[in-house]
């Protein structure tokens, strides 16, 4: 009768152990990827907006550029409006 009760207690630990090393360590190591793949994902996204500030930046020094140039003459191009009729024969439905 020990002998059953000290298999059954081995039994038991052995079990525990399997449960363990099965769920709870398996779960925390994915865990850790995640975090891991996480901080990475935060660090391009960071550098995304660093870059994207940095083209903001570039895009409005040549903005000012543009438009602050003393010596350039602005010209002012002035348009004509024409009115355009379009045929009456021409059919723009399907029968």
């Amino acid at each position: 009768m020990d002998l059953v009760k000290i298999w059954s207690l081995i039994f038991v630990l052995l079990f525990c152990m399997f449960v363990y090393l099965r769920y709870v360590s398996l779960s925390s190591t994915h865990w850790y990827f995640l975090r891991k793949e996480n901080q990475n994902l935060n660090n391009v996204s960071f550098q995304q907006e660093i870059f994207k500030t940095q083209i903001l930046d570039q895009r409005q020094k040549n903005r000012e550029k543009l438009n602050s140039t003393k010596y350039t003459k602005k010209e002012v191009v002035t348009v004509n409006a024409q009115i355009v009729t379009i045929p009456v024969m021409t059919e723009l439905s399907m029968n």
